[in-house]
């Protein structure tokens, strides 16, 4: 399997960028706000960003590898990424709404990392490498139906 950088890399700077969308929106930030607060996180905690981006990557590179077992198109990293998001991302929200958080917080929680499981899926998907066409050299000189 070949593993798709530039599609792991974008998906993660999305993801990132989704996670300050995200929380701003439904944190009732606007705009304005929203550039400070990012840039202010940051220049307070470039750690904290750093291992943002580690945690993203990580994410990437599990769903390019799922999805690399798939299929490579859109439609098949999208798939990938909703399952994911579903069966891996949202169980894990739901553990703090089991043990007592409020509902709002799955559901601000649980609607982000679903959005960014899939969003990051679509788009490790149609970054994915083509296969080609061509046909292979066969050093044994058999056909693929002999085998």
């Amino acid at each position: 399997m070949r593993i798709n950088w530039l599609g792991i890399i974008i998906s993660a700077i999305v993801i990132v960028a989704l996670r300050y969308l995200w929380y701003a929106h439904f944190g009732g930030a606007d705009w304005g706000q929203l550039v400070s607060k990012a840039v202010g996180g940051v220049q307070a905690s470039p750690k904290a960003a750093g291992l943002e981006l580690v945690d993203a990557l990580l994410l990437s590179l599990g769903i390019a590898w799922i999805a690399g077992l798939s299929g490579r198109a859109a439609a098949a990293g999208l798939g990938v990424g909703l399952a994911a998001g579903i069966l891996f991302g949202l169980t894990s929200v739901a553990e703090g709404y089991i043990h007592g958080a409020p509902l709002k917080d799955f559901l601000v929680d649980g609607g982000y990392v679903l959005l960014a499981y899939t969003l990051g899926g679509l788009i490790i998907g149609a970054l994915a490498p083509r296969r080609s066409s061509r046909a292979k050299f066969n050093w044994g000189g058999e056909t693929a139906a002999e085998h």
